[in-house]
């Protein structure tokens, strides 16, 4: 039994070794064997690798890009709690790529994100209520998401 099963149990050691090994996969350009080891992790369960698999997706990575597919894999890891993922499937509903652009869920996706301390998430949230765009405009919300973002009180 190796260090990773005693410490996490048999399927989440599977899990982030698959995704330790598809992340190295990755650094040495084998992004077939990556996208593998991605989804093996994923299928065992990992949040992080539900969400590289939707950046291999967005980026084009060993596969054809396909904002569908990157939303599909973004989703998966932002209901799991993936702050990036939450980021990611923000802008693409904030653009409309691979769904329906809809700011109202960008917003929800970017507040969820930025409440889990996306630095990026909060200063978007931000320019959102200074605008009024998906949400309701509220210059004290902007302003306390970017100081909150920048470290400013």
């Amino acid at each position: 039994m190796g260090f990773l099963e005693r410490l996490f149990g048999g399927k989440r050691a599977r899990a982030i070794e698959a995704y330790q090994a598809g992340a190295f996969s990755l650094q040495r350009g084998e992004l077939g064997h990556a996208w593998v080891c991605f989804l093996g992790a994923a299928q065992d369960g990992l949040p992080e690798a539900n969400y590289q698999l939707g950046v291999m997706r967005l980026q084009g990575q060993g596969l054809p890009v396909d904002f569908a597919e990157a939303v599909r894999w973004f989703t998966v890891a932002a209901e799991q709690g993936v702050p990036e993922a939450q980021h990611n499937l923000a802008i693409l509903y904030q653009e409309g790529k691979g769904v329906v652009r809809n700011i109202e869920t960008a917003a929800l996706w970017y507040r969820r994100a930025a409440d889990q301390g996306s630095t990026r998430a909060q200063i978007k949230l931000s320019d959102m209520y200074a605008k009024g765009e998906g949400v309701p405009m509220d210059k004290a919300e902007s302003k306390r998401l970017y100081a909150l973002a920048t470290g400013r009180d």
